[in-house]
């Protein structure tokens, strides 16, 4: 009880980390400097009241200085982040926690940056690389599964790019969303990124249904493929785990 205690308080200073990345990196500001301000009034934001999850709820979502509100967003990052670490820790061994936890708060940041402001850092992208890399080397010293999977990934979207070129003549996909797809194949595997493309392109088809039915049709509207290209992948890995 106490191990799982400290996982879920560790998550949670992670998911507050994490609020910081998905605010600040949009706007070009530094992730480590100044430390935590208030999104409306830009007030520095002392220790003892960043605490997370707890700040948030005592000061029922407000900067206590400013009184503005504050996204629950922070709320729900802190929390996702907290659960998916316990969880991870619990149900899978290590070190495959440990990557699986790497990975996924990776891919909660770039869907809701992507959701937000529909772009990817490239910051991110190299991060997620690199653990994974990193994770390789270090503990199978083999890296023909994540090198077969990135040159099938990237293989098949290119595929499907140079499809639609000569379909739509224009490009449907970003080269973020490209990059992205070439590393969860060197995650997940050459038969599981494409399970996953497929699951995303559903996801992504059905969430432009009701976006359709609700606002009505359009043929200019884009939809961020980054949040459903991470729920497919998550749940595809979960379904079948290294």
């Amino acid at each position: 009880m106490l191990l799982d205690s400290l996982y879920f308080i560790l998550g949670s200073i992670i998911g507050s980390f994490l609020n910081v990345v998905i605010y600040r990196l949009p706007r070009n500001l530094s992730i480590i400097s100044p430390r935590s301000f208030c999104p409306e009034c830009e007030e520095m934001i002392p220790f003892y009241r960043n605490i997370p999850i707890i700040s948030y709820i005592l000061q029922m979502g407000k900067c206590n200085h400013c009184s503005g509100k504050i996204s629950i967003r922070y709320l729900i990052v802190e929390i996702i982040s907290a659960v998916a670490l316990l969880l991870s820790m619990k149900l899978l061994p290590n070190p495959e926690a440990v990557l699986f936890y790497w990975m996924f708060v990776h891919l909660l940041v770039l869907s809701i940056i992507d959701q937000k402001w529909m772009k990817i850092p490239i910051s991110i992208i190299i991060s997620m690389a690199l653990g994974l890399m990193g994770f390789h080397l270090i503990w199978t010293a083999d890296l023909m599964v994540p090198t077969s999977g990135f040159i099938v990934g990237s293989g098949f979207i290119a595929f499907v790019v140079g499809l639609n070129w000569l379909i739509f003549h224009k490009q449907t996909m970003g080269y973020g969303d490209l990059i992205i797809v070439a590393i969860l194949g060197g995650w997940l595997g050459t038969i599981q990124i494409f399970l996953t493309i497929f699951l995303a392109s559903i996801l992504a088809l059905l969430a432009f249904l009701v976006y359709s039915i609700i606002k009505g049709f359009s043929r200019s509207k884009s939809l961020p493929f980054v949040p459903f290209l991470s729920i497919a992948a998550i749940v595809i890995y979960l379904i079948n785990p290294m």
